[in-house]
């Protein structure tokens, strides 16, 4: 095995390599390619660590570099399933994969510093881990769908109720609906009758005819949809100014600038400073945000890709200010008729008073 680990070790610093690069961590396959490979490697350090084997060049070399070899891959590998975990919570194969890479961590900060280094700590550890996380209430099976449920009830604290009293129905954001159809659908697998789940709708407010409901009832019950739905519903939208020459500028005359604003870049005219903010348009004065514009009302009257009514109008200040909109990129809900995210806007900014002068304090 000792010259497969080698090449293994190889591949996994040139896939480590590569990830730094391209910046993005593959889907649900490194964490077992590194645990699988810690693993082979603990194993064959044990069945190589009898004296008269350590003479063998190869042996030597293994057992001099093995565990320095682990390092990058075992970074790599919290990075993956922090990750996970961040995007989807705790479930058994998870907590697994944890416990799994705290104890390679462990194997290899113990056998590095040579000082505590014991070829009976390789079972032992491993023994003592799983025996943590298999008593008491916190255990490998029970943890999951704690977790879970705290993480459905979270989301539900932040989705947004469309009704004054409890029970009502609910506007989601995208990822907080991942959460939310995630924590349920993992609660149901693990239980069809949980108790934290159905504890959670009572809490709620939500009313539900049995305790055996399937996942996609519950989705319904909380206007979750599925995932197939959500992504229909999101739709890429651009639309274009053709003519701007009946709209009256008399009240607002004077040409501030152009904003060309995209996702994360802020710009700043005449002493305002604009910014995207997910679906809105943030307006600053002195760092401070001074007004907030929400398009969604001025998106109902443009007409397919045609910009019809290219006005938005703000004040602030003690002036009036009147943005001609030439270009717009977003992406609409189309179940709800809602902006969910600007990519980017092209206009043009008027005010009822000139802009202040270079001398002007």
């Amino acid at each position: 095995l000792v010259p497969f680990l080698f090449s293994y070790a190889l591949f996994l610093l040139a896939y480590a390599a590569q990830i730094l690069l391209e910046g993005e961590l593959p889907h649900g396959t490194l964490s077992w390619m590194v645990l699988g490979f810690v693993i082979a490697g603990a194993g064959t350090w044990l069945l190589l660590y009898p004296s008269f084997m350590h003479s063998r060049p190869l042996v030597k070399y293994f057992r001099k570099f093995w565990f320095w070899l682990t390092i990058i891959p075992i970074i790599l590998y919290f990075m993956a399933v922090s990750t996970r975990l961040d995007a989807y919570g705790f479930t058994q194969d998870r907590i697994w994969l944890l416990v799994g890479g705290i104890w390679a961590a462990l194997l290899t900060l113990t056998f590095l510093s040579k000082k505590f280094a014991d070829i009976r700590l390789i079972p032992g550890l491993a023994l003592l881990l799983i025996t943590l996380i298999s008593v008491g209430p916190w255990n490998f099976i029970n943890a999951p769908k704690i977790l879970q449920a705290i993480r459905l009830e979270n989301s539900l604290y932040n989705a947004v109720p469309l009704t004054l009293s409890t029970g009502g129905t609910y506007e989601w954001t995208e990822e907080n609906a991942q959460i939310a159809r995630g924590a349920i659908r993992y609660l149901v697998r693990a239980d069809s009758e949980s108790p934290r789940l159905y504890a959670i709708l009572d809490r709620q407010g939500i009313a539900y005819e049995n305790k055996g409901s399937s996942y996609r009832q519950i989705f319904s019950m909380l206007d979750l949809g599925t995932e197939q739905q959500v992504s229909a519903e999101l739709v890429w939208r651009d639309f274009y100014l053709e003519d701007s020459s009946g709209v009256d500028m008399s009240q607002v005359p004077f040409l501030l600038g152009i904003v060309k604003l995209t996702g994360g870049v802020e710009q700043s005219i005449a002493g305002l400073s604009f910014g995207i903010v997910k679906d809105k348009i943030l307006v600053k004065f002195e760092g401070e945000v001074m007004q907030t514009l929400d398009l969604n009302s001025w998106l109902l009257q443009q007409e397919s890709a045609l910009i019809i009514q290219p006005v938005v109008n703000f004040s602030l200040n003690d002036n009036n200010y009147r943005m001609i909109v030439g270009a717009i990129s977003l992406r609409q809900n189309k179940s709800i008729e809602k902006i969910d995210f600007i990519n980017s806007i092209g206009a043009m900014l008027f005010s009822s008073s000139p802009p202040p002068s270079k001398n002007q304090p």
